[in-house]
Formats: C-alpha cells, sequence, structure tokens
C-alpha cells in the first residue's frame, strides 16, 4: 500500500490456498520479502513468550524465470498487441459452438455464454489473475465425477489440481504421463475412492422415540449424540455432572485430573455406578505427562483396566496431556479393546501431534480412534493454536484414515459456532469445500451447570465475566480474563482476580530465590488475599500454635464422601498425626525406654481440638517452646511436601512459592466458603461469553447445541436417510448353507475374516434384539456390567455353524442355535420371549452318549434407550444360573448356597472299582488290598468342596477357577479303604483378593467315626480382578501347633504377651513342648485397620497351662499369634523348606478327558466343554489340577 503505482505488486495466480504467484518490479518484491521475514521473525519470538496466538507466519519464496509477468496489470501493453494481430487475422472463437461447460479460470463464469469468447480469453491470460482453487471446486463440487483428466502439455497443473480437488470425492488423471495413461485405460486393484468431505455431513434422523436427532459419523460409531462433555479439571472432576451428561445419552469424561489416589478412584467409580442409569458408560480423561496419574490410572497400577474389570461404567479413554509413541500406543488400544473399551481417544494440539495420532490409526487399523482436537482458546492448560487454522492444515489428514472420527472443541461460545463446525461451513471463508467434524465438546460452558460442583459464587462470577475474541497473552488481561503459568510451569487461563493476580506475580519471581526474598512482604500479603494464604514463620512459633494451625487448615471437612470425617482428605489427618508424634518425642523428659505416647491411635483425632488440649496437658511447655530447626525443616518437607492432596497453605516462602500456591489449586472453586475472588478458575476467554446464566441443567446446555444442528439441517433440506437396507442375500461371503421354507437359515463358517464376524453379518441382515445382542459388549448385571457371553461364545470360527430362525416379512431373529462345529455335542440357544421384551439364553453341554447335561441358562430383558439396546440380568441371575449349572452337572441336584467359613459335612464312600479305575487312568497300580490312592481321597471331597465353592462370595468365579495344590496331612485312621463310609467335614478357611484373582483356601477333615483318617488343605485360585472388594484378606481356621521352649530367652518371651494367660500355679521351663489350639480369625479391609481374634488354650502332656485370647485392631504384617508361633521353635525337626522349581517337563494330554472326570468324581465342565473354557477366557478345555 506504501508503493507508488509503478512499483505496486499483484496475485497473479490463486494456484492453491496457500501457494500464490505474485507479480511486480523486481525492488518490490525484494522490499515485500524482507518485510514478510522480519514479521516471521518476530511472530516466532512472540509465540516462544507466549505473546502470539495461531501459527507464526512460515514462508517459502522462489522466484519465477519467465519472459513476461502473465495474468498481471504489466502485461497490459502485450494484451492490445495480441488483439490486434488475432483480429488482423480475422480470428475468433464461437462460445456457442461449444459441447461442454466451460469454465473462465478468472471470474469463474461459464465460456459458453460469454458475447466475445475471442477478447475475454486475451484479457484473462495477459492481465486477469487465476483463481485455480476455485474454479476447480466450482467445476466437481456437487457433482458424482470420479476422475479430472488433465491433457498437458506438462504436470504441473496436474500438481496443483490434485491439491485443490482435496475433499471432493475425485483423482486427478495426469495424461501426458504414463501413469495416468494407466489409470484410465488398464485395469488395476480396486483403489480407495479419494475422500468426499460431504460424506460426513450431518442428517437429521427420527429416534426409536420419535423425536428427531442427528445421524453423522459420531453418532454412527457411538451411539451417542454428537456433543461431548470433556474431562476438565475441576468440573468434571465431580460424578454428578458426568452422570447427568451420560444419562442424557451424551459422551460424558470423567478427569482423571482429580482422581489422585487409589481410594478417591473407588469411591468415585462406586457413585457412577450408583447415579448411571442402565447401560450407561462414561471416558475416563487421563493426563499422559503426568507420571504419578498415569502410572496410577493406567500404566502400572492400571486402576482403569481394574474398574473395567470389576464391571465399572468405563467405556474408554482419552488420553490427554501428551501422545504416547505408537508401538506403546497400539498396546494400550488393544488392551482396551481386550476389555470391551471401544471409545477411546487421543488429544493432540498441534499439526505434529495429529500427524502421529494419523501413524497410530494406520498402525492400528483394527480399532476406530477418536481424535479430539482442541484450539488454544480453551479453559484451563492450552495451547497458542488457532482452531481454525489445526483443521484447515489436519482436516484432510485426518479423513484420509478412515477409522478415525474427529472432534473438535476450545473457543465454542454458542450454537452458531457449533453448527458451524458440524456442518462445516466454518471453512466457507477460506475458500475450500465445507470440512464438516463429527463432534463438538463444551467444557467452559458447563462450569455453571446446574449439576457442576461449582460454588454459587464462583458460578455467578463465570456469568458475568465478559470475555472477548482477541487472544489474552500471558501476563495480559482482556474482558475479565488473563493467562498465567500453572504449577506445571504451562500456559492457563485463568478469570482475572486477585487469586490469579497473586498468580501472576508468583510467575514472575518463580525460581529465583534471590527475587523471591526481595519481594516478600508483598507476596505474603498478596498470598493472604486469596484461600491460600501463607502459613507463617514456623521458625517463630511454638510446639502448639503450629499444631493448632494445622488443624485450623486441616480439619475443614464436612464428613463428605470423600473426605475423612472432620479432615479434608486422609491424608491431612495423617499429616498431623505425625506432626504430634514428633512434637511429643521432642517434648518429651524420659530418657530411656518406651514412651508412652498420649496420641496411639489417629482416630483420635476425630476430634482434633480434644487431641489438642490434651496435648497441652500432657506437654505444657509445647505452648512456649519453639520448634527445633530440624522439626522447622521437617514440617516443610515430611509434613507440607508429602506425597497426597498437597497442604491449602504456603508453608514456605521459598524459589517454589509458585509450586507451592498452584499445586492443587482449583478445588476452592467448588468450595461454597471461598469468595470468588480469592479462588483461581479457568475458563476459555472466547467460550465464556456464552456463559450467560448460571444453574442450566447440563443435559439442557448440550441438548441446545444438539438441536441448533437438527435445525439447520431441516433448513438446508437435508433428506433423512433411507432405512432400508440393500438386500444382499442371507449368506455371508464367507459362509455356506441353505435356507428352507421355513425362515430357518443354517450357516457353517468357511473362511471367517475374524472371530466377531457374526456380528457384522446380523448387523448387515437382520433386526430384533437376538441381532442387537451380538452388537452389545457388555449386558447389565445390577449397577455394574460383564462381559456379553453371547461374543465370548458365538465365535466365527472355521467349521462353526448358526441356525437361525427369521420372520421373513421384518428380516427379525426369533431364535438361534450356534455350535462350535457341526458335529459338537455342545451349543448356545437364544430365543426371544414375550413379544421382545426378553431374550433366553441357552449353554448346553453334552456327552458322546448323548446324555444331556446340565443347562447354564438365564434371561436378559431386553430395553430400548434412544438408539441404545440394553439386555440386562435380574438381580443375582448371574450366580443362580453358575450354582445351579454346577450342582446339577456333579451331583445331580441343586443345594442351597452355603456361608464362607462355615462346616460343611457330608459322607461318601470310593467303591473299590472306582479305586481301581482310578489307579488305571492315573496310571497307577491298584492295591493289592481295600486302601484307596491317596490321590483317590481328594475324590471324596468334590461334593462339599464345590458346595462350599457356590457359596455367593465365589460362585461368580466358577468359570476362571483353577486347582492350584493339595497338601495332604496323613492322620491315625489312614490309609482309607474302599466301600468304607467317609465322613468329610470341609471349610473355607482363607479368602485373599488380589489385583490378579482371588484365593480361596479350604480344609477337608476325612474320619472315620472319631478317628481323623487325613486333612486335606486345598488352594484354588479365580483369575480375575479382586483388587476392589472389601477385604484384603479373610480367615478363619482351627490352628494346631506344637513348639518347644529352646532357651531361657525364649521362655521370657513366651511370658511377655497380655493375651496369653498362664494358669495359676503352672510353671513353664526349657524344654517343654508345648500345643497351641485356637480358632484364629483375621479381617483386613482394604481401607481400614486389620482386626486380629484368637481363641484356644496352651496345653503340655495333654494339661492345659494357659489360655489364647487376642481381640485386636491394629496395623499389623501378621497375626499376633503366627507372629508368635514364627519366632518360638517349632517342636518338629521337619525343616520348612522355600518352595522351588526342580524340573520342568512338558506332556501332551488327551483331547478328551471324560474317563477322569467320571472316575475321579472332577465333574467341573471347565474340564470338558470347550465353550465353558470360553467364557472362563480360556482358549480350550484345561486338564484336572491333579
Amino acid at each position: 500500500k506504501q508503493l507508488p503505482p509503478t512499483s505496486t505488486m499483484v496475485i497473479s495466480l490463486h494456484n492453491t490456498r496457500t501457494r500464490f504467484v505474485l507479480s511486480g518490479p523486481i525492488p518490490s518484491l525484494r522490499i515485500l520479502h524482507s518485510v514478510l521475514e522480519a514479521r516471521a521473525k518476530k511472530e516466532a519470538e512472540k509465540k516462544k513468550e507466549g505473546q502470539f496466538g495461531g501459527k507464526p507466519l512460515s514462508f517459502t519464496w522462489e522466484y519465477l524465470d519467465v519472459g513476461g509477468a502473465y495474468h498481471s496489470p504489466y502485461m497490459e501493453t502485450g494484451r492490445k498487441l495480441m488483439q490486434e494481430r488475432v483480429k488482423a487475422l480475422g480470428f475468433s472463437v464461437d462460445a456457442s459452438a461449444l459441447q461442454i461447460d466451460v469454465y473462465s479460470p478468472d471470474n469463474l463464469k461459464r465460456y459458453n455464454d460469454s458475447p466475445d469468447l475471442t477478447q475475454q480469453m486475451i484479457t484473462e491470460q495477459f492481465v486477469r489473475s487465476v483463481q485455480w482453487s476455485a474454479a476447480i471446486r466450482l467445476a466437481v463440487e456437487g457433482t458424482d465425477a470420479s476422475f479430472v483428466l488433465d491433457f498437458g502439455p506438462g504436470d504441473g497443473v496436474a500438481r496443483l489440481t490434485r491439491s485443490a480437488l482435496k475433499g471432493l470425492g475425485a483423482r486427478i488423471v495426469p495424461l501426458v504421463l504414463q501413469s495416468g495413461q494407466q489409470q484410465l485405460f488398464e485395469v488395476f486393484e480396486e483403489q480407495r475412492a479419494p475422500v468426499r468431505y460431504t460424506d460426513f455431513l450431518p442428517q437429521r434422523k427420527t429416534l426409536a422415540d420419535g423425536s428427531l436427532g442427528i445421524e453423522n459419523l459420531y453418532t454412527r460409531a457411538t451411539g451417542q449424540r454428537p456433543v461431548i462433555l470433556p474431562g476438565m479439571t475441576p468440573t468434571t472432576v465431580e460424578v454428578p455432572i458426568v452422570a447427568a451428561a451420560a444419562n442424557a445419552g451424551f459422551t460424558s469424561e470423567l478427569a482423571g485430573g482429580g482422581q489422585v489416589s487409589e481410594r478417591i478412584f473407588w469411591l468415585r467409580m462406586e457413585e457412577l455406578a450408583e447415579q448411571l442409569e442402565p447401560g450407561r458408560e462414561i471416558v475416563f480423561n487421563a493426563l499422559y505427562l503426568d507420571p504419578y496419574l498415569w502410572d496410577l490410572h493406567v500404566r502400572k497400577t492400571g486402576l482403569v483396566q481394574k474398574a473395567r474389570k470389576a464391571g465399572y461404567p468405563i467405556c474408554g479413554i482419552t488420553i490427554s496431556a501428551g501422545l504416547p509413541e505408537t508401538s506403546e500406543a497400539v498396546k494400550i488400544l488393544d488392551e482396551f479393546a481386550s476389555l470391551g473399551m471401544w471409545l477411546n481417544a487421543f488429544k493432540p494440539g498441534t499439526v505434529a501431534q495429529v500427524k502421529r495420532v494419523v501413524e497410530i490409526a494406520k498402525a492400528a487399523p483394527q480399532h476406530t480412534i477418536f481424535v479430539h482436537l482442541e484450539g488454544g482458546k480453551a479453559g484451563g492448560h492450552h495451547s497458542w493454536e488457532d482452531l481454525d487454522q489445526l483443521l484447515l492444515e489436519s482436516y484432510h489428514m485426518i479423513r484420509e484414515q478412515s477409522n478415525l472420527v474427529l472432534c473438535v472443541g476450545g473457543g465454542i461460545a454458542d450454537e452458531d459456532r457449533g453448527v458451524e463446525l458440524l456442518n462445516g461451513s466454518w471453512s466457507d471463508k477460506y475458500g475450500v469445500p465445507a470440512m464438516p467434524v463429527d463432534a463438538v465438546f463444551l467444557g467452559t460452558l458447563t462450569m455453571a451447570c446446574l449439576e457442576a460442583a461449582t460454588s454459587p459464587q464462583v458460578k455467578e462470577a463465570l456469568a458475568k465475566v465478559a470475555g472477548g475474541d482477541k487472544w489474552v497473552f500471558a501476563g495480559k488481561f482482556d474482558g475479565g480474563m488473563t493467562s498465567g503459568k500453572s504449577g506445571l510451569n504451562a500456559d492457563i487461563h485463568y478469570i482475572d482476580n486477585p487469586a490469579s493476580r497473586c498468580g501472576r506475580l508468583l510467575d514472575s519471581v518463580a525460581g529465583d530465590e534471590e527475587a523471591v526474598q526481595a519481594r516478600r512482604d508483598e507476596i505474603i500479603e498478596t498470598l493472604n488475599a486469596t484461600a491460600k494464604p501463607y502459613f507463617g514463620d514456623v521458625e517463630k512459633m511454638t510446639y502448639f500454635e503450629v499444631a493448632e494451625r494445622l488443624v485450623s487448615f486441616l480439619a475443614i471437612g464436612r464428613n463428605g464422601r470423600y473426605e475423612d470425617g472432620c479432615w479434608l482428605d486422609v491424608t491431612y489427618r495423617a499429616r498431623v498425626f505425625d506432626f504430634l508424634r514428633r512434637a511429643e518425642g521432642r517434648l518429651c523428659e524420659q530418657e530411656a525406654g518406651v514412651v508412652e505416647s498420649f496420641l496411639k491411635d489417629p482416630k483420635a483425632l476425630d476430634t482434633p481440638q480434644a487431641v489438642l488440649k490434651e496435648f497441652v496437658e500432657v506437654y505444657p511447655q509445647a505452648q512456649t517452646q519453639l520448634l527445633h530447626p530440624l522439626d522447622v525443616r521437617f514440617f516443610v518437607q515430611r509434613i507440607c511436601g508429602r506425597p497426597g492432596k498437597p497442604v491449602n497453605f504456603i508453608p514456605v516462602i521459598d524459589a517454589n512459592v509458585r509450586r507451592w500456591y498452584k499445586s492443587d489449586s482449583l478445588w476452592q472453586a467448588h468450595d461454597d466458603r471461598y469468595e470468588a475472588e480469592k479462588v483461581l478458575i479457568i475458563p476459555g476467554p472466547e467460550a465464556v461469553k456464552g456463559l450467560k446464566q448460571a444453574d442450566e441443567p447440563v443435559a439442557s446446555l448440550l441438548g441446545r447445541f444438539e438441536q441448533a444442528l437438527v435445525q439447520d439441517v431441516a433448513e438446508r433440506g437435508v433428506v433423512e436417510p433411507s432405512l432400508e437396507r440393500e438386500d444382499s442375500g442371507w449368506m455371508p461371503s464367507w459362509g455356506v448353507g441353505d435356507v428352507d421354507h421355513d425362515g430357518i437359515i443354517n450357516v457353517v463358517a468357511s473362511q471367517p475374516p475374524h472371530e466377531h464376524a457374526w456380528e457384522d453379518y446380523f448387523a448387515e441382515r437382520f433386526s430384533g434384539p437376538i441381532a442387537s445382542l451380538f452388537a452389545s459388549h457388555r449386558i447389565i448385571d445390577g449397577k455394574l456390567s460383564r462381559p456379553n457371553p453371547v461374543r465370548q461364545l458365538c465365535r466365527a470360527i472355521p467349521g462353526a455353524k448358526m441356525r437361525i430362525q427369521i420372520e421373513p416379512s421384518n428380516k427379525q431373529v426369533s431364535a438361534i442355535r450356534y455350535q462350535p462345529s457341526e458335529d459338537s455335542t455342545e451349543s448356545v440357544v437364544l430365543r426371544v420371549l414375550d413379544n421382545g421384551q426378553k431374550v433366553s439364553f441357552t449353554l448346553t453341554i453334552q456327552q458322546e452318549t448323548e446324555d444331556k447335561l446340565p443347562s447354564f441358562a438365564f434371561d436378559l430383558s431386553v430395553s430400548q434407550r434412544a438408539e441404545i439396546t440394553n439386555f440386562a440380568l435380574e438381580e443375582g441371575a448371574w450366580s443362580r444360573a453358575m450354582r445351579h449349572f454346577y450342582h446339577e452337572t456333579m451331583f445331580g441336584q441343586i443345594f442351597d448356597a452355603t456361608e464362607p467359613f462355615m462346616s460343611l459335612k457330608t459322607k461318601d464312600a470310593l467303591s473299590r472299582l472306582r479305586a481301581r479305575g482310578y489307579a488305571s487312568v492315573t496310571g497307577g497300580r491298584a492295591a493289592r488290598d481295600k486302601s484307596i490312592p491317596l490321590n483317590a481321597a481328594i475324590s471324596l471331597t468334590w461334593q462339599p468342596l464345590f458346595r462350599l465353592l457356590s457359596c455367593d462370595e465365589v460362585v461368580d468365579g466358577l468359570f476362571h477357577l483353577v486347582h492350584l495344590d493339595n497338601d495332604f496331612t496323613l492322620c491315625e485312621g489312614w490309609p482309607i479303604l474302599s466301600d468304607e463310609e467317609i465322613e468329610v467335614d470341609a471349610t473355607i478357611t482363607k479368602l485373599q483378593d488380589g489385583d490378579s484373582g482371588r484365593t480361596v483356601q479350604t480344609r477337608c477333615v476325612l474320619t472315620r467315626g472319631d478317628v481323623v483318617c487325613a486333612q486335606i488343605d486345598s488352594t484354588f485360585f479365580i483369575r480375575g480382578f479382586f483388587g476392589h472388594t472389601p477385604f484384603v484378606a479373610r480367615e478363619k481356621v482351627e490352628l494346631r501347633e506344637e513348639v518347644i521352649i529352646a532357651d531361657e530367652p525364649a521362655l521370657s518371651f513366651l511370658r511377655q504377651h497380655e493375651w496369653l494367660s498362664l494358669q495359676e500355679g503352672v510353671s513353664l521351663k526349657v524344654g517343654d513342648v508345648l500345643e497351641v489350639s485356637a480358632a484364629l480369625e483375621e479381617q483386613r479391609p482394604r481401607y481400614e485397620t486389620p482386626t486380629f481374634k484368637a481363641n484356644g488354650q496352651l496345653t503340655r502332656d495333654g494339661h492345659v497351662v494357659g489360655d489364647i485370647s487376642i481381640d485386636v485392631s491394629k496395623d499389623l504384617k501378621l497375626h499376633p499369634l503366627r507372629a508368635w508361633l514364627n519366632i518360638l521353635t517349632p517342636a518338629t525337626n521337619e525343616p520348612k523348606v522355600a518352595r522351588k522349581l526342580l524340573a520342568f517337563e512338558t506332556s501332551t494330554t488327551p483331547r478328551e478327558l471324560n474317563a477322569f472326570a467320571e472316575i475321579s468324581g472332577d465333574l467341573n465342565p471347565i474340564h470338558r466343554s470347550d465353550l465353558v473354557a470360553w467364557l472362563g477366557q480360556l482358549d480350550g478345555i484345561i486338564v484336572h489340577g491333579m
């Protein structure tokens, strides 16, 4: 603009959106080049400083070696000469003679309608610019064109056209190249059609309840509405808003940033299970670059995977704040998919990160992956990237990868912005085809929703903030917003208030000890105006003053679900307890021996004021004695700086003061005791413009955006997609079979593409509840869910057979029968009952003799919500079906359920024929007398054992049960003879739960009359996740052991325990052999103090010499009685040797194990049925654990 008219420059060629040809005098071009270089450098520097939003200018520059600046005013002389020469030659072109439409690359109008086409073409060639991308778009967009032919003479125009064709569904064919000619005239392997952006446009759809909704790629992939409640701390840390959005049919994320401990995580899972409607699930938002949280949630502890295994409603995970490497990402996706977690997303924030997500998608084509693309105007941690620029640069590469689904957010303030993103019209202003996204996510707008835990005063403050369209750069403020740094030193938006101004002050001195101390008084004054004030100069305070102030800060709990009584967090109680014990150690004047503490149990701090009162009564000097320097350091580092929930005050003014201030600094916005001015609030600066009211239900807010899109689609006249399915016949391409006249279809899988091919087959050709059941990953069981047994069992493997009964008029499936092979004696049968309100499931296994074994059977109730069909078990139905199946299979009758740790007695005899048969099938030799083989004795225990193992605590895991070992103790009545009646007294003695499974220990005592023949201690293991049961371990067992008093120290040790009462007049001495007989109990709750009990006697030579009575609640690693016995010397000389592997051998077992099952009495179907083994997540039947 500042150049004289003779030195101006023009754009001659608009080749693509980012490629142009400039024409002008060389000096002018050089000036422009210098201006652009300076601007690019300046913007890049500002970007590094957090003072520039969007992408800094980046350009390449190339001088073209041409004879003239065509398509510019500088060719006006040439134009006139050309017009004169053509006129002199009498040459002209008649526009009406054109047989096809030809368009001007200048004004995009048809040449066919030109009054003087010759002169128009000369003018355009010499002095008018070329709008090539626009011309190509005009010619191709809205047509069914698949190819654009380029006739040369070179391929330069073809290269430009290839870029212009992005999203139009057509490919360029350069006919001057051999490759182009081959494309046109030779037959090759079918190529994937180019991406057509219009395929991603939303369509209106009539939902099952008659209401109008949207159908697009997102709704088809998820069955959920295309507006998302994203994970964001602190808003979606809490369950109510997450559950409300999910219950309304929206994808809803639980923010992992607030699930900072195992206890909090599991409490959150329980609350989700309570508040979510049956069949509703949520997505967990995990922070990849937070090592502690990523390890806790996914990588090491794996709480998310464990929760899914336990049946909690997590259907996927969004990985935010960083991206894993491709190999790690694929491994994660595979693991999640194996758990039925299918809605998994990555959250890139730059084009480079989008490219990495595309790499992941290419490496994992079997997974549908959701891309959450967020612009720099989002709330919380953010980039400085512009959302439109991100989309323009990455949209096509995302759409080219067919297993990616695109969701966007950041700066969405109103329905208009949401609609233009979803219908693609946002890209119109950039001169490119419409680029519709598949879903939008709304963060800032939901912060003040009715279900949000945000305090009323903070909601009011959010509604008052003006916000704005401008970038709010680091340290600046505009429209009531500012931008600073978080405790992780990342950019973050805040409402401009005293709390955020304090943050800006701390940003300016962070890490600089000298600068901090120079402004110490100012920092303290500013901190004290916030919800996170300075604790005080600890070195100038007494022990009581520190303790009292600690209590005033930390004991502010309201007995909430996630609190610890009056303590805001469980770690807060521990901090005060540890400080008081430290103070006691410093103040106590006792110089030797064990100090009797005034504070023995942290539970005493249920009433902290009473503890403080007792503290000064016992140690009055605590009110006058200042903290020792070592205790000052202990207070800062070990009390305040320990892992766990950070303290809610600033313990020290040092170089780390910003980290102290901003660690865990967002929860106060959810506490109504703090003024809005005193807390940090993190909305997005642009989206907050749209937040005009507080307490709108989240379903209403998200629904407004969806309905705006429905209305837009209706106004655009988009036709609702047809529900009619293409009739592709009854047989899948990978199967063979026949169809009879009674509506029976018989299909045998010949070459299925994968094990779940039946799901695709039913979805493509049939309807009704059974077809929907094949597509369902989980079935509902109470408040939780379990893997769908139909998907586990009905595998599409070569030779598998499916018999399908349908109603030909509506293609609804009324019944199916599945067999893993054509000659299999096992089957799964599904039937529709009660007019589609129920589906009955029956798993039947048969022996070769065709004698039917009992069935594993239950009914599933069918319910429809929007487009989702749910299948639910009646309460306790799975357990009852398991118990009946096992009892009838193993015993031929059904027994009542037993209780764990209760005694169960049975009587049985092993016939001589069975004893010999046992020896025969196990390769042994039958005894000449009537004695039975040692291992055969276990056959007498199967009935009581499996009746115990079918108790409510264990029965659900029988398909996953493995037998680890047996420990035989032969007693006075051994051997057992064939045909003699033996009584078996069986009990479960211990249940121990862990992340990989549940260990069940049992004891069977075999007696003949009053004579004990043998004791068999067995260990079973149930594979699966049991890391969230109420108890880690429970034990109830009769303990009998002998010990010898080896020396005087042992004698002294024996007498020191208050729970052992020696009878009056009893004198013990070295060398005495004592027998301990006691009923031992142990309970280890997962999050509370263990309890230990024991009641019994101590005898010598058959005479009682002492009584044992233990009843203690204490955090001990070992039961006190067992610890006592471990220290004393056992009376037996047999050494206790640790187990170790001595040899390893591989043997091939028979395919059929029915002979051993029958002769041993172990009729567990997991040893005889492939289908049952599949339900147990095994590849096939397993060998008996003998």
